[in-house]
């Protein structure tokens, strides 16, 4: 209504207007779009005394890369969510007949102490054994590492240390972000795996021992920024690279 309203307005302006060619030339930017009317020998044209030129100015517009990127952690949010749930529901039958508050205290532990549906017989989360505690779990496993190690190397016979160091896994698998990747851990030496990483980047110049040996020992060096081993590194690879074109 307001569109039609205004092409009336205009239409009765312009009527008595002398009619000639003209140009409409447009300067369109990101934040503010300039336009200007002119005759064919490119002077202003005027309307009601009025030179036909101006600019309107707006805010510019936002790409959907930040959004996007909540999204994609929702996503894997809700994902992260569904595994523990499933690894749960793994657990609860085994874990009932061992601890059957086990779950109940892991979820309540964000809660204050009094407001915890356990009831005030324990302080204690993971463990309420008469003897073996939290501070004896945490004493015995500083972190959850030295726990998945000790687990990889002698077992437990207790179920909530083994979902523990499951439960760690499932929530932070890693980093998947080579799409279409391979990997094979058949190469067990830090050279090797350097080779296969200059193969994949197609930098087959460094054929030689001495060279990889080189990239390794200024990669393994402590004391250094990744910045300055980048730098040595790039050295290296030029004075290779005209060795190589001799």
């Amino acid at each position: 209504m307001e569109t039609q309203t205004s092409n009336q307005l205009i239409t009765s302006h312009l009527k008595d207007y002398p009619k000639q060619d003209y140009f409409v030339g447009l300067d369109i930017g990101t934040n503010s779009v300039g336009w200007a009317v002119t005759n064919t020998s490119y002077e202003l044209l005027k309307f009601h005394s009025h030179k036909m030129w101006g600019s309107r100015l707006f805010e510019e517009g936002e790409s959907a890369v930040t959004r996007r990127g909540f999204r994609s952690m929702r996503r894997r949010l809700e994902r992260r969510k569904l595994r523990l749930k499933l690894l749960e529901e793994l657990f609860a039958d085994a874990m009932a007949q061992v601890d059957s508050t086990f779950f109940i205290r892991l979820h309540e532990s964000k809660y204050h102490y009094e407001d915890k549906t356990t009831g005030h017989s324990s302080k204690h989360i993971l463990f309420i054994d008469e003897d073996y505690t939290d501070q004896d779990y945490f004493t015995e496993y500083p972190t959850i590492y030295h726990l998945r190690k000790d687990l990889m190397e002698n077992g437990t016979d207790d179920i909530r240390k083994l979902f523990l160091a499951v439960h760690h896994i499932l929530k932070y698998r890693g980093n998947f972000l080579y799409e279409g990747a391979t990997f094979n851990s058949n190469a067990f030496t830090f050279e090797d795996v350097l080779k296969r990483a200059l193969v994949n980047i197609t930098f087959n110049c460094f054929d030689t021992n001495s060279a990889i040996s080189s990239i390794s020992n200024i990669l393994m060096e402590s004391g250094k920024t990744k910045s300055d081993k980048a730098k040595v590194i790039e050295r290296l690879v030029d004075t290779y690279t005209v060795f190589l074109m001799k």
